[in-house]
Protein backbone atom coordinates (compact mmCIF):
# COMPACT_ATOMS: atom_id res chain seq x y z
CA UNK A 1 0.00 0.00 0.00
CA UNK A 2 1.01 3.64 -0.36
CA UNK A 3 1.93 5.33 2.89
CA UNK A 4 -0.67 7.67 4.44
CA UNK A 5 0.92 11.07 3.92
CA UNK A 6 3.90 8.86 4.40
CA UNK A 7 2.90 8.32 8.00
CA UNK A 8 4.08 10.17 11.02
CA UNK A 9 7.77 9.56 11.33
CA UNK A 10 8.70 6.70 13.58
CA UNK A 11 12.18 7.70 14.69
CA UNK A 12 13.88 4.32 14.75
CA UNK A 13 17.54 3.56 14.09
CA UNK A 14 16.73 3.00 10.41
CA UNK A 15 14.94 6.36 10.24
CA UNK A 16 17.96 8.24 11.56
CA UNK A 17 20.23 6.23 9.28
CA UNK A 18 18.07 7.23 6.31
CA UNK A 19 18.12 10.91 7.34
CA UNK A 20 21.94 10.88 7.52
CA UNK A 21 22.12 9.09 4.17
CA UNK A 22 19.86 11.57 2.36
CA UNK A 23 21.68 14.54 3.92
CA UNK A 24 24.96 13.05 2.68
CA UNK A 25 23.52 12.64 -0.83
CA UNK A 26 22.31 16.25 -0.78
CA UNK A 27 25.77 17.43 0.28
CA UNK A 28 27.64 15.50 -2.43
CA UNK A 29 25.25 16.90 -5.06
CA UNK A 30 25.21 20.53 -3.86
CA UNK A 31 28.82 20.94 -2.69
CA UNK A 32 30.53 20.44 -6.09
CA UNK A 33 28.12 22.96 -7.65
CA UNK A 34 28.93 25.49 -4.90
CA UNK A 35 32.67 24.94 -5.34
CA UNK A 36 32.37 25.77 -9.04
CA UNK A 37 30.61 29.02 -8.22
CA UNK A 38 32.89 30.11 -5.36
CA UNK A 39 36.67 30.14 -5.79
CA UNK A 40 37.22 30.85 -2.08
CA UNK A 41 35.06 27.87 -1.05
CA UNK A 42 36.89 25.70 -3.56
CA UNK A 43 40.27 26.69 -2.07
CA UNK A 44 39.01 26.22 1.48
CA UNK A 45 37.76 22.72 0.80
CA UNK A 46 40.57 21.81 -1.59
CA UNK A 47 43.36 22.18 0.98
CA UNK A 48 41.93 19.67 3.52
CA UNK A 49 41.18 17.25 0.68
CA UNK A 50 44.77 17.43 -0.58
CA UNK A 51 46.12 17.05 2.96
CA UNK A 52 43.96 13.98 3.56
CA UNK A 53 44.91 12.45 0.23
CA UNK A 54 48.59 12.87 0.98
CA UNK A 55 48.21 11.19 4.38
CA UNK A 56 46.26 8.13 3.16
CA UNK A 57 48.61 5.36 2.04
CA UNK A 58 47.89 2.47 -0.30
CA UNK A 59 48.25 0.06 2.62
CA UNK A 60 45.50 1.90 4.50
CA UNK A 61 43.22 1.76 1.44
CA UNK A 62 43.89 -1.97 1.01
CA UNK A 63 43.04 -2.61 4.66
CA UNK A 64 39.89 -0.49 4.34
CA UNK A 65 38.85 -2.45 1.23
CA UNK A 66 39.24 -5.73 3.12
CA UNK A 67 37.18 -4.39 6.04
CA UNK A 68 34.43 -3.14 3.73
CA UNK A 69 34.29 -6.44 1.85
CA UNK A 70 34.11 -8.49 5.05
CA UNK A 71 31.44 -6.12 6.42
CA UNK A 72 29.48 -6.43 3.15
CA UNK A 73 29.63 -10.22 3.32
CA UNK A 74 28.52 -10.10 6.96
CA UNK A 75 25.63 -7.77 6.17
CA UNK A 76 24.59 -10.03 3.30
CA UNK A 77 24.59 -13.03 5.63
CA UNK A 78 22.59 -11.05 8.19
CA UNK A 79 20.06 -10.12 5.51
CA UNK A 80 19.69 -13.79 4.61
CA UNK A 81 19.21 -14.77 8.24
CA UNK A 82 16.69 -12.07 9.16
CA UNK A 83 14.73 -12.39 5.95
CA UNK A 84 14.83 -8.87 4.49
CA UNK A 85 17.12 -9.70 1.58
CA UNK A 86 15.81 -8.60 -1.81
CA UNK A 87 12.99 -6.14 -2.27
CA UNK A 88 10.88 -4.72 0.50
CA UNK A 89 8.24 -6.89 2.03
CA UNK A 90 4.59 -5.90 2.17
CA UNK A 91 4.90 -4.99 5.83
CA UNK A 92 7.59 -2.42 5.08
CA UNK A 93 5.78 -0.65 2.25
CA UNK A 94 4.04 1.79 4.60
CA UNK A 95 7.28 3.07 6.16
CA UNK A 96 8.54 6.60 5.62
CA UNK A 97 11.12 7.42 2.97
CA UNK A 98 13.98 7.65 5.49
CA UNK A 99 13.31 4.13 6.76
CA UNK A 100 13.06 2.79 3.20
CA UNK A 101 16.32 4.53 2.22
CA UNK A 102 18.18 2.85 5.06
CA UNK A 103 16.72 -0.58 4.33
CA UNK A 104 17.36 -0.29 0.59
CA UNK A 105 20.97 0.76 1.15
CA UNK A 106 21.47 -2.31 3.35
CA UNK A 107 20.18 -4.48 0.52
CA UNK A 108 22.15 -2.87 -2.29
CA UNK A 109 25.58 -2.03 -0.88
CA UNK A 110 26.65 -5.58 0.11
CA UNK A 111 26.25 -6.57 -3.55
CA UNK A 112 27.95 -3.40 -4.77
CA UNK A 113 30.99 -3.67 -2.48
CA UNK A 114 31.47 -7.38 -3.10
CA UNK A 115 31.03 -6.74 -6.82
CA UNK A 116 33.82 -4.14 -6.75
CA UNK A 117 36.06 -6.52 -4.80
CA UNK A 118 35.46 -9.29 -7.34
CA UNK A 119 36.06 -6.78 -10.13
CA UNK A 120 39.53 -6.14 -8.71
CA UNK A 121 40.25 -9.88 -8.64
CA UNK A 122 39.10 -10.24 -12.24
CA UNK A 123 41.30 -7.37 -13.39
CA UNK A 124 44.35 -8.79 -11.64
CA UNK A 125 44.12 -12.51 -12.32
CA UNK A 126 42.24 -12.60 -15.61
CA UNK A 127 44.28 -9.76 -17.14
CA UNK A 128 47.46 -11.79 -16.67
CA UNK A 129 45.79 -14.85 -18.19
CA UNK A 130 46.25 -16.88 -15.00
CA UNK A 131 42.59 -17.88 -14.97
CA UNK A 132 40.65 -18.44 -18.21
CA UNK A 133 37.46 -16.48 -18.74
CA UNK A 134 34.82 -17.04 -21.43
CA UNK A 135 35.13 -14.68 -24.38
CA UNK A 136 32.03 -15.65 -26.38
CA UNK A 137 28.53 -14.30 -25.79
CA UNK A 138 27.16 -17.73 -24.94
CA UNK A 139 30.07 -18.51 -22.63
CA UNK A 140 29.73 -15.21 -20.78
CA UNK A 141 25.98 -15.74 -20.49
CA UNK A 142 26.45 -19.16 -18.91
CA UNK A 143 29.18 -17.75 -16.64
CA UNK A 144 26.79 -14.96 -15.56
CA UNK A 145 24.00 -17.46 -14.81
CA UNK A 146 26.29 -19.28 -12.36
CA UNK A 147 26.98 -16.19 -10.21
CA UNK A 148 24.39 -15.18 -7.56
CA UNK A 149 24.47 -11.40 -8.05
CA UNK A 150 22.05 -8.59 -8.89
CA UNK A 151 22.51 -5.74 -11.37
CA UNK A 152 24.26 -3.51 -8.81
CA UNK A 153 27.14 -6.02 -8.61
CA UNK A 154 27.00 -6.97 -12.30
CA UNK A 155 27.94 -3.45 -13.46
CA UNK A 156 31.41 -3.27 -11.79
CA UNK A 157 32.10 -6.88 -12.77
CA UNK A 158 31.18 -6.20 -16.40
CA UNK A 159 33.28 -3.04 -16.37
CA UNK A 160 36.29 -4.99 -15.13
CA UNK A 161 35.84 -7.42 -18.02
CA UNK A 162 35.91 -4.46 -20.39
CA UNK A 163 39.22 -3.41 -18.83
CA UNK A 164 40.82 -6.70 -19.91
CA UNK A 165 40.63 -5.64 -23.58
CA UNK A 166 40.25 -9.30 -24.54
CA UNK A 167 36.47 -9.66 -24.31
CA UNK A 168 34.30 -8.09 -26.98
CA UNK A 169 31.68 -5.52 -26.05
CA UNK A 170 28.90 -7.89 -27.14
CA UNK A 171 30.08 -10.58 -24.72
CA UNK A 172 30.41 -8.11 -21.82
CA UNK A 173 26.89 -6.78 -22.41
CA UNK A 174 25.58 -10.36 -22.53
CA UNK A 175 27.13 -10.99 -19.11
CA UNK A 176 25.74 -7.72 -17.75
CA UNK A 177 22.17 -8.51 -18.81
CA UNK A 178 22.07 -12.23 -18.00
CA UNK A 179 23.60 -12.06 -14.50
CA UNK A 180 20.69 -10.37 -12.66
CA UNK A 181 17.95 -12.34 -14.47
CA UNK A 182 19.37 -15.86 -14.21
CA UNK A 183 21.34 -17.17 -11.26
CA UNK A 184 21.52 -20.34 -9.14
CA UNK A 185 18.91 -19.00 -6.68
CA UNK A 186 16.34 -17.82 -9.23
CA UNK A 187 16.25 -20.91 -11.46
CA UNK A 188 14.90 -23.41 -8.89
CA UNK A 189 12.54 -20.77 -7.46
CA UNK A 190 11.08 -20.06 -10.91
CA UNK A 191 10.68 -23.77 -11.63
CA UNK A 192 9.06 -24.55 -8.29
CA UNK A 193 6.62 -21.61 -8.19
CA UNK A 194 5.75 -20.85 -11.82
CA UNK A 195 6.64 -24.07 -13.61
CA UNK A 196 8.81 -25.30 -16.45
CA UNK A 197 7.21 -23.21 -19.20
CA UNK A 198 7.95 -19.95 -17.39
CA UNK A 199 11.53 -21.01 -16.60
CA UNK A 200 12.25 -22.16 -20.17
CA UNK A 201 10.89 -18.90 -21.61
CA UNK A 202 12.80 -16.86 -19.03
CA UNK A 203 16.08 -18.52 -20.04
CA UNK A 204 15.42 -18.40 -23.79
CA UNK A 205 14.26 -14.76 -23.90
CA UNK A 206 17.05 -13.61 -21.57
CA UNK A 207 19.83 -15.11 -23.69
CA UNK A 208 18.27 -14.02 -26.99
CA UNK A 209 17.69 -10.44 -25.84
CA UNK A 210 21.08 -10.13 -24.10
CA UNK A 211 23.01 -11.40 -27.13
CA UNK A 212 21.03 -9.26 -29.59
CA UNK A 213 21.55 -6.17 -27.39
CA UNK A 214 25.27 -6.92 -27.13
CA UNK A 215 25.61 -7.07 -30.91
CA UNK A 216 23.60 -3.86 -31.33
CA UNK A 217 25.59 -1.93 -28.72
CA UNK A 218 28.90 -3.09 -30.17
CA UNK A 219 27.73 -1.98 -33.61
CA UNK A 220 26.46 1.47 -32.59
CA UNK A 221 28.46 2.36 -29.47
CA UNK A 222 31.59 0.22 -29.70
CA UNK A 223 34.99 1.80 -30.33
CA UNK A 224 37.36 -0.02 -32.66
CA UNK A 225 41.01 0.63 -31.92
CA UNK A 226 43.37 1.32 -34.79
CA UNK A 227 44.16 -1.87 -36.63
CA UNK A 228 41.40 -3.85 -34.89
CA UNK A 229 38.19 -5.09 -36.48
CA UNK A 230 36.30 -5.66 -33.23
CA UNK A 231 35.43 -3.36 -30.32
CA UNK A 232 36.59 -3.84 -26.73
CA UNK A 233 35.20 -0.58 -25.32
CA UNK A 234 32.21 1.75 -25.75
CA UNK A 235 31.71 5.44 -26.38
CA UNK A 236 31.93 7.06 -22.96
CA UNK A 237 33.68 4.15 -21.27
CA UNK A 238 37.00 4.06 -23.10
CA UNK A 239 38.63 6.55 -20.73
CA UNK A 240 37.47 4.60 -17.70
CA UNK A 241 39.30 1.50 -18.88
CA UNK A 242 42.77 2.83 -18.10
CA UNK A 243 44.34 1.00 -15.15
CA UNK A 244 46.93 2.93 -13.16
CA UNK A 245 50.34 1.20 -13.56
CA UNK A 246 51.11 1.45 -9.84
CA UNK A 247 47.92 -0.47 -9.05
CA UNK A 248 48.21 -3.07 -11.80
CA UNK A 249 49.41 -5.74 -9.37
CA UNK A 250 46.98 -5.06 -6.53
CA UNK A 251 43.50 -6.56 -6.68
CA UNK A 252 42.44 -4.54 -3.64
CA UNK A 253 43.52 -1.23 -5.15
CA UNK A 254 41.86 -2.07 -8.47
CA UNK A 255 38.66 -2.89 -6.63
CA UNK A 256 38.93 0.33 -4.61
CA UNK A 257 39.42 2.40 -7.78
CA UNK A 258 36.26 0.90 -9.28
CA UNK A 259 34.27 1.55 -6.11
CA UNK A 260 35.59 5.11 -5.69
CA UNK A 261 34.63 5.98 -9.26
CA UNK A 262 31.10 4.55 -9.03
CA UNK A 263 30.24 5.30 -5.39
CA UNK A 264 29.01 8.85 -6.05
CA UNK A 265 26.51 7.59 -8.60
CA UNK A 266 25.54 4.62 -6.44
CA UNK A 267 24.67 6.87 -3.49
CA UNK A 268 22.40 8.97 -5.70
CA UNK A 269 20.90 5.87 -7.29
CA UNK A 270 19.88 4.39 -3.93
CA UNK A 271 18.17 7.66 -2.96
CA UNK A 272 16.20 7.67 -6.22
CA UNK A 273 15.43 3.99 -5.80
CA UNK A 274 14.02 4.66 -2.33
CA UNK A 275 11.63 7.26 -3.75
CA UNK A 276 10.41 4.78 -6.35
CA UNK A 277 10.00 2.12 -3.66
CA UNK A 278 7.82 4.44 -1.57
CA UNK A 279 5.71 5.83 -4.39
CA UNK A 280 5.75 2.88 -6.81
CA UNK A 281 6.15 -0.34 -4.80
CA UNK A 282 6.35 -3.60 -6.81
CA UNK A 283 3.29 -5.05 -5.05
CA UNK A 284 1.25 -2.04 -6.21
CA UNK A 285 2.53 -2.40 -9.76
CA UNK A 286 1.31 -5.99 -9.78
CA UNK A 287 -2.29 -4.75 -9.45
CA UNK A 288 -2.01 -2.83 -12.73
CA UNK A 289 -0.61 -5.65 -14.84
CA UNK A 290 -3.54 -6.71 -16.99
CA UNK A 291 -4.38 -8.47 -20.23
CA UNK A 292 -4.13 -6.73 -23.59
CA UNK A 293 -1.50 -4.66 -25.36
CA UNK A 294 -1.59 -1.80 -22.84
CA UNK A 295 -1.14 -4.27 -20.01
CA UNK A 296 1.87 -5.75 -21.82
CA UNK A 297 3.37 -2.28 -22.34
CA UNK A 298 2.82 -1.53 -18.64
CA UNK A 299 4.48 -4.84 -17.72
CA UNK A 300 7.57 -3.92 -19.73
CA UNK A 301 7.69 -0.23 -18.77
CA UNK A 302 6.97 -0.46 -15.04
CA UNK A 303 9.62 -3.09 -14.46
CA UNK A 304 12.49 -0.77 -15.44
CA UNK A 305 12.47 1.72 -12.50
CA UNK A 306 11.77 -0.91 -9.81
CA UNK A 307 14.33 -2.48 -7.51
CA UNK A 308 13.50 -6.17 -7.82
CA UNK A 309 15.97 -8.72 -6.53
CA UNK A 310 16.05 -12.22 -5.03
CA UNK A 311 13.09 -13.45 -7.06
CA UNK A 312 10.40 -11.10 -5.77
CA UNK A 313 8.93 -10.94 -9.27
CA UNK A 314 8.16 -14.66 -8.98
CA UNK A 315 6.15 -14.00 -5.82
CA UNK A 316 4.31 -11.09 -7.49
CA UNK A 317 3.56 -13.03 -10.68
CA UNK A 318 2.42 -16.28 -9.07
CA UNK A 319 -1.14 -15.16 -8.13
CA UNK A 320 -1.44 -12.99 -11.26
CA UNK A 321 -0.68 -15.89 -13.61
CA UNK A 322 -3.15 -17.97 -11.63
CA UNK A 323 -5.77 -15.29 -12.33
CA UNK A 324 -5.08 -15.36 -16.07
CA UNK A 325 -2.16 -12.96 -16.65
CA UNK A 326 -0.67 -14.00 -20.04
CA UNK A 327 2.77 -15.59 -19.97
CA UNK A 328 4.13 -12.91 -22.32
CA UNK A 329 3.24 -10.22 -19.79
CA UNK A 330 4.99 -12.18 -17.04
CA UNK A 331 8.19 -12.60 -19.08
CA UNK A 332 8.24 -8.90 -20.08
CA UNK A 333 7.92 -7.82 -16.44
CA UNK A 334 10.59 -10.34 -15.40
CA UNK A 335 13.13 -9.12 -17.97
CA UNK A 336 12.79 -5.36 -17.39
CA UNK A 337 12.30 -5.74 -13.63
CA UNK A 338 15.56 -7.66 -13.14
CA UNK A 339 17.96 -6.73 -15.94
CA UNK A 340 18.56 -3.10 -14.92
CA UNK A 341 16.93 -1.22 -12.05
CA UNK A 342 16.88 2.51 -11.38
CA UNK A 343 19.67 2.09 -8.79
CA UNK A 344 22.07 0.39 -11.19
CA UNK A 345 21.29 2.81 -14.04
CA UNK A 346 23.05 5.51 -12.00
CA UNK A 347 26.34 3.55 -12.16
CA UNK A 348 25.77 2.11 -15.63
CA UNK A 349 26.10 5.55 -17.27
CA UNK A 350 29.60 6.39 -15.91
CA UNK A 351 30.75 2.79 -16.45
CA UNK A 352 29.59 2.28 -20.04
CA UNK A 353 28.56 5.71 -21.30
CA UNK A 354 25.22 7.33 -22.08
CA UNK A 355 24.93 5.93 -25.59
CA UNK A 356 25.33 2.28 -24.56
CA UNK A 357 22.98 2.83 -21.60
CA UNK A 358 20.26 4.35 -23.79
CA UNK A 359 20.57 1.53 -26.31
CA UNK A 360 20.33 -1.03 -23.52
CA UNK A 361 17.25 0.60 -22.00
CA UNK A 362 15.56 0.78 -25.38
CA UNK A 363 16.44 -2.83 -26.17
CA UNK A 364 15.09 -3.97 -22.81
CA UNK A 365 11.76 -2.25 -23.31
CA UNK A 366 11.13 -2.96 -26.97
CA UNK A 367 12.77 -6.40 -26.85
CA UNK A 368 10.70 -7.56 -23.88
CA UNK A 369 7.60 -6.07 -25.51
CA UNK A 370 8.28 -7.99 -28.74
CA UNK A 371 9.00 -11.19 -26.80
CA UNK A 372 5.77 -10.78 -24.85
CA UNK A 373 3.75 -10.29 -28.04
CA UNK A 374 5.35 -13.34 -29.63
CA UNK A 375 4.75 -15.54 -26.59
CA UNK A 376 1.14 -14.41 -26.24
CA UNK A 377 0.50 -14.95 -29.95
CA UNK A 378 1.93 -18.46 -29.76
CA UNK A 379 -0.15 -19.24 -26.67
CA UNK A 380 -3.26 -18.03 -28.50
CA UNK A 381 -2.55 -20.17 -31.58
CA UNK A 382 -1.42 -23.29 -29.69
CA UNK A 383 -4.90 -24.49 -28.56
CA UNK A 384 -6.25 -24.03 -32.12
CA UNK A 385 -3.22 -25.88 -33.56
CA UNK A 386 -3.63 -28.70 -31.05
CA UNK A 387 -7.29 -29.14 -32.00
CA UNK A 388 -6.44 -29.03 -35.72
CA UNK A 389 -3.76 -31.69 -35.36
CA UNK A 390 -6.03 -33.90 -33.28
CA UNK A 391 -8.58 -33.86 -36.13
Amino acid sequence: MIPDSHSALSWTFHTWMGVVYLVLVAVIIVLPALRKRSASLDRALGRPAQWLQSRVSDDFIKALMVILTVAAAGLYAYCLACGFRGSLSAGEQGQNVFHITAKLSMRVFPFFVMGCFLAGLIEKYFRAGRIPIPTSMLGNGVFAALIPICSCAAVPLAQSMMHLHRIRVRAVITFLMVAPILNPMIIPLSWGVLGGEYLALRILVTFALAMATGIFIERWAGIKQEGEKIAFSCVGCSKSSAVKPEHAGSALMLGWNTMAKLLYYMLIGVAIGALFTVYLPPALVGKYLSNGLWGLAASALLGIPLYICAGEEVVILSPLIGMGLPMGHAIAFTITGNAICITSISILIPAFGRKATLIMMGALFFGSLAAGLLINSFDAVLPWLTRALSI
